[in-house]
């Protein structure tokens, strides 16, 4: 809306401008030095002289007659007459309701964003402000919708824009006075007594002078124009005000008490409210701090009328009310508990204009975080947390900051909330960790720590755990190893779809091998869903994290209380609720059979993609044997010891079918089969380099599930180098550059089929006893086989027998 704000800026100077290029370039110089006006200030004066003048207008006929005298005698009455508004006490009353309407709603008109050199210009330019009318008349149409007759009436003669431009001028007065003086002084400016003993000079010298006659009358006529223009731009200005007696400073501090008035009357029914209110927030546990359980909050029909009219009073109170900002904050809590999160947030945006302190700014940049968390909006959740902690970290902040600085807020569900961080912390070797921060209070990490130890391979490590608090134990973190690359099942389902029966087998051993080693030792997940399962795809296979084990036991969850809503849901809300899916719906079963039907669910998910609620064994891929056997896990009548057991067998019934046909079967865990020997080698034919034997010996030795792409759930000293007669029926001499085949056994060797990275080099074979100082190797290039001195280094392939 530049218009307006060039209007109001033109409407600053008392004395005409000395109109040149030069003195404009100039002046704009001395404004940016003098004129202190922030936009934002400009936008309350803007706001304050449009509430005034309403609210003069509104009291007419209730104002002392030196005010009200003028208006009707000017204004109303010769607006009836002119269009026929005969019940003219009617028309003020009902005139009344509304401007006051619409003085309360003054924060709705446009905010000033900037002003330009273009807008400062605008001061020496004279603009016409009759149509200041008309344009703050679209600004409250924008607002509510308006009466044709009281517009009509605005309109009048130029009431609303000379009322509204009387006291801008007022309050903009004190401000503007430097920035007259400086102008004036420059020469810049002159006053109206100068300007006419100028143009009386020329007048003179027109007389006097007849030798320079021409240019003294162009002169005098430049200066006779200039003035009659300022001249008929002040009486514009002036307009409104030479209707009243003596405005100065009476109508000003009138109007002013005026609008104090209405606000004592907001301030009686104000108090009201919010005890109302307060009982009601106090009764469901709400607070003007917004917390994750306040999305389960079941409202009653009661309550949630008394909401829809504090949302509706608060529309019309004024920001200058001293507690419009502690109604502001618990009504946009109030709406955030029952789902109405846009709503809330635009509250809290609103709230962030005002002129909040900054314990106040904090509470709404947090406030903020918890609303667009809550709609997965978490790029912009994470900005206004980061600034809600910048203000008060020891009250926003989910964990040690300084140790672990937040870089992005990767999600969110029913136990807390999940940040990548950087590490400061020197006793950990890493760049970047997750730290998991606990909605509320954790009763320890005993058995998340104890499962680095059971089953480190398959759960994501933790690194660190401790409280925000330490003494009060309160604001729990756990810091855990990050996996560049890695997705949750819920996102690699949406990103690739059902996985095949292949990928799912190999998915579900790691799961039930990790179930199988926590509950031979009376840990269990009891949380196991799609989304707490990470897997990365790597170039021999798939690995396998699960999240978020050891926990569940011991933190609480807002999962109990989604169960009982019957609420609609945020996106965050859904994704808990969602959860319940893969909870046993029956009560007082065992743990151990929470585990083995949240594993039957998540795996009928990973493999159709569908919801597991109802559980279809027709969705299922075509393997009865599978089918059955998840089954069995959704009526928990199975343990985890023989789910794995069953599930190897199903796998190793698959892959006897496909060895039928091939000589190596890629077994998608960072292994390959040898379907002529039996023998497992790993599938990454250079994960050592080149290394001198004793060496080798040893690597080979100490490889283990998580290395080098493996995810078969292999242990140290279970892999080896191969003997010479294992190299022999390795190689097929049929071939050269290397001397292997590929998969099907049928063509020459490609980088991928079945193996990767092959060498056509040297690599090492055991040592027969007798030779001390010796060991066997082959030559891949050829594939011959012979001896070689064991301080040599050549490259390292690991094999171990098949199970």
């Amino acid at each position: 809306m530049k218009s307006i704000l060039q209007i109001l800026l033109s409407s600053l100077l008392d004395t005409p401008f000395v109109q040149s290029q030069t003195n404009q370039e100039k002046a704009i110089s001395i404004l940016k030095a003098y004129f202190t006006l922030t936009p934002s200030q400009m936008s309350i004066a803007y706001q304050d002289s449009y509430g005034y003048a309403l609210i003069v207008i509104s009291a007419s006929r209730m104002a002392p007659k030196k005010f009200a005298a003028p208006i009707e005698q000017h204004y109303l009455q010769p607006f009836a007459k002119e269009h026929g508004s005969e019940d003219l006490l009617t028309f003020q009353s009902n005139a009344a309701k509304s401007l006051k309407f619409f003085a309360k709603e003054k924060d709705q008109l446009f905010q000033i964003e900037e002003i330009t050199d273009e807008d400062l210009i605008a001061l020496f330019n004279y603009k016409d402000t009759s149509e200041l009318s008309e344009l703050v008349l679209e600004q409250m149409r924008q607002i509510a919708p308006l009466d044709d007759t009281l517009a009509a009436f605005l309109r009048f003669e130029g009431l609303l824009g000379d009322s509204l431009l009387f006291f801008f001028r007022e309050i903009v007065r004190k401000h503007f006075e430097k920035t007259q003086a400086a102008l004036l002084r420059e020469g810049l400016c002159i006053s109206v007594p100068q300007f006419q003993e100028k143009i009386e000079h020329f007048k003179v010298l027109q007389k006097n002078v007849p030798s320079r006659l021409n240019k003294i009358t162009q002169r005098l006529t430049e200066l006779q124009q200039a003035y009659s223009v300022w001249q008929n731009h002040y009486e514009q200005l002036i307009r409104f005000s030479k209707h009243f007696e003596n405005p100065f400073p009476e109508l000003p501090e009138w109007a002013k008490e005026l609008y104090s008035t209405l606000i004592y009357e907001e301030q009686s029914l104000l108090e009201k409210s919010l005890q109302k209110f307060t009982e009601l927030m106090a009764g469901q546990n709400l607070s003007s701090q917004i917390k994750v359980r306040d999305e389960f909050t079941h409202h009653k029909t009661a309550n949630l009328e008394i909401i829809r009219e504090a949302v509706s009073q608060l529309k019309q109170l004024l920001p200058q009310n001293p507690e419009y900002n502690r109604f502001s904050f618990i009504v946009s809590s109030a709406l955030s508990s029952t789902r109405q999160l846009e709503t809330a947030e635009n509250l809290l945006l609103q709230l962030l204009e005002n002129n909040l302190k900054d314990e106040e700014k904090a509470l709404a940049y947090f406030n903020l975080f918890q609303v667009q968390l809550r709609r997965q909006a978490y790029t912009e959740a994470f900005k206004n947390l980061q600034s809600a902690i910048a203000l008060d970290p020891q009250k926003y902040a989910w964990h040690d900051i300084y140790k672990y600085p937040p870089e992005k807020l990767l999600g969110a569900g029913g136990m807390g909330c999940v940040f990548l961080c950087r590490n400061n912390n020197k006793l950990i070797r890493k760049e970047w960790v997750v730290v998991k921060c606990f909605w509320e209070n954790l009763k320890g990490f005993k058995e998340a720590i104890a499962m680095r130890d059971i089953a480190a391979y398959y759960i994501l490590e933790p690194l660190d755990f401790s409280y925000l608090d330490i003494f009060k134990q309160e604001r729990a973190f756990l810091v855990s190893e990050y996996i560049e690359g890695a997705i949750d099942g819920e996102t690699w389902i949406e990103k690739n779809g059902p996985m095949d029966l292949k990928m799912g087998l190999i998915v579900a051993l790691q799961i039930a091998k990790a179930l199988q080693l926590a509950h031979e030792v009376g840990i269990y997940h009891l949380y196991l869903k799609p989304a707490n399962v990470l897997l990365k795809e790597t170039e021999t296979g798939i690995s396998v994290k699960i999240t978020d084990f050891g926990l569940s036991q011991v933190a609480s969850s807002v999962r109990s209380q989604a169960a009982a809503s019957q609420a609609e849901f945020s996106k965050f809300g859904q994704t808990v609720f969602a959860s319940l899916d893969y909870v046993l719906p029956e009560l007082g079963k065992s743990n151990e059979a929470n585990d083995i039907f949240a594993f039957g669910a998540t795996m009928y998910r990973f493999l159709t993609g569908l919801n597991p609620r109802p559980f279809s064994q027709d969705k299922l891929p075509e393997a009865p044997a599978l089918r059955q056997l998840l089954f069995d896990c959704i009526k928990a009548d199975i343990s985890a010891q023989q789910l794995f057991n069953d599930l190897k067998a199903i796998e190793d019934s698959y892959m006897d079918k496909k060895r039928e046909a091939f000589r190596y079967t890629d077994n998608g865990n960072g292994t390959v089969r040898d379907n002529k020997t039996g023998l497992i080698w790993l599938k990454n034919a250079n994960a050592f380099g080149r290394q001198n034997w004793k060496t080798a010996m040893r690597s080979v030795a100490e490889l283990a599930h998580g290395q080098y792409g493996l995810s078969d759930g292999s242990m140290p000293g279970m892999w080896r180098l191969p003997t010479e007669k294992e190299w022999k029926a390795m190689v097929n001499n049929k071939y050269e550059k290397p001397a292997l085949s590929n998969a099907t056994g049928t063509e020459h060797w490609q980088d991928g089929d079945a193996f990767l990275n092959v060498q056509m080099s040297y690599y090492w074979s055991t040592a027969d006893e007798e030779l001390t100082s010796f060991a066997w190797y082959v030559y891949l290039y050829y594939g011959y086989v012979d001896i070689t001195e064991k301080s040599n280094y050549n490259y390292v392939w690991a094999v171990r027998d098949g199970q």
